[in-house]
């Protein structure tokens, strides 16, 4: 992965730590059913494209903060991805320049919340986020989907000397290609809050989701966890819904 400066790591990080956070499940049970994304389907512009992954970005409604788009094959199994993502114990590992990242609220291995830090450079403040993550089985669209959205939490209140960004709106969707390989397509509408002028932080998002989603894809080929069964679950619904 290649990165021009030290604040684009800096950023990068932020929105890494940020999206791909933890799976977290409502129920046992398959949910169709979801808030609209604040953004229409067919009109996402290709910023980019490379090694196999397309960007795109879409203006939001009365935001001067762009939405993100990201398609791709990874050549990782996707019971590995899963559990990488929702392993926060080694997020330092692979998603880069964390500060903090730890569990605020584990209901169950299939529901939590998330809290992290990301320090960036002067003259900008660190940037915090409290996220809840529930995965569901889009059974019409045939794909896992983590829906991804930032919580108030009287318990949390922001840090001295950070601002608490805000996830309006996340999803990351995913289904097998064979054994080793996994299809992504994920989304995002995150405004970092605070001073960082919009125009800045939307050039330097516009690359962040290629970087993530190969720094992803490193760290899952080449790990073997064990897939916890609340996961097994829904991946075998999947799969039955793809093999018919």
């Amino acid at each position: 992965m290649r990165i021009g400066n030290k604040l684009k790591i800096r950023l990068s990080g932020f929105l890494c730590l940020s999206f791909f956070l933890l799976f977290a499940f409502k129920s046992l049970a398959s949910v169709d059913s979801q808030a609209q994304p604040p953004f229409v389907e067919d009109r996402w512009e290709q910023i980019f494209s490379k090694d196999g992954i397309d960007v795109y970005s879409q203006k939001v409604p009365d935001s001067n903060i762009l939405a993100f788009k990201a398609t791709g094959t990874l050549n990782a199994p996707i019971e590995q991805i899963m559990e990488v993502l929702r392993r926060v114990e080694i997020a330092k590992e692979w998603m880069p320049d964390i500060e903090v990242k730890y569990m605020v609220k584990e209901f169950s291995d299939l529901d939590g919340i998330t809290y992290s830090v990301n320090k960036l450079p002067w003259p900008f403040s660190g940037r915090e986020l409290l996220l809840r993550n529930e995965l569901r089985l889009d059974r019409q669209k045939k794909y896992l989907i983590v829906d991804i959205f930032s919580v108030e939490d009287a318990s949390f209140p922001v840090a001295k000397g950070n601002v608490r960004a805000f996830m309006h709106m996340g999803q990351t969707c995913m289904r097998p290609v064979g054994k080793e390989r996994t299809e992504i397509l994920f989304v995002f509408y995150l405004d970092p809050e605070g001073y960082i002028p919009s125009w800045l932080a939307n050039m330097k998002q516009k690359e962040l989701p290629y970087d993530f989603l190969r720094s992803l894809e490193e760290k899952a080929a080449t790990t073997h966890f064990q897939l916890r069964p609340a996961f097994q679950n829904y991946l075998d619904q999947l799969n039955a819904i793809l093999e018919n």
